[in-house]
């Protein structure tokens, strides 16, 4: 699909539970539930450019929820319009404006690692992935 051949990071589909667990884990399979959290965290490649893409979904009307999921789409604006706006920005300047987006919003950042920019390839590619 879209001309996709491979990924530059596994493709991390979580839900419920397993929504709280960092990147390097490999959790069971979970059946979605009534208002469930699913997230989705994919690194296609096209040609020679990644692409990183995350989104959360709730399923239902629980209203914490569904403040967080809106809340994680604004800080994201709010993150990449700064970065836009100071271009001089270092990466640990970046990383204290989005731990400030979390308190922000009312929440407390939880995220361990900082990100990385989107450019020309530059990862060892997943070994057999196809």
């Amino acid at each position: 699909m879209y001309g996709i051949t491979t990924y530059w990071h596994k493709r991390i589909v979580r839900a419920g539970r397993n929504t709280l667990l960092p990147y390097a884990e490999n959790p069971p399979d979970l059946t979605l539930g009534e208002d469930d959290i699913l997230f989705l965290d994919l690194g296609p490649v096209f040609e020679q450019w990644e692409a990183d893409f995350g989104r959360t979904f709730v399923l239902g009307s629980d209203p914490l929820k569904l403040k967080m999921r809106e809340d994680i789409e604004s800080a994201f604006a709010d993150g990449k319009q700064y970065f836009k706006e100071h271009p001089e920005i270092t990466s640990s300047e970046l990383f204290r404006y989005a731990e400030s987006l979390a308190e922000k919003y009312g929440w407390e950042f939880g995220g361990p690692i900082a990100g990385h920019l989107i450019g020309q390839f530059p990862h060892e590619r997943i070994a057999d992935d196809k």
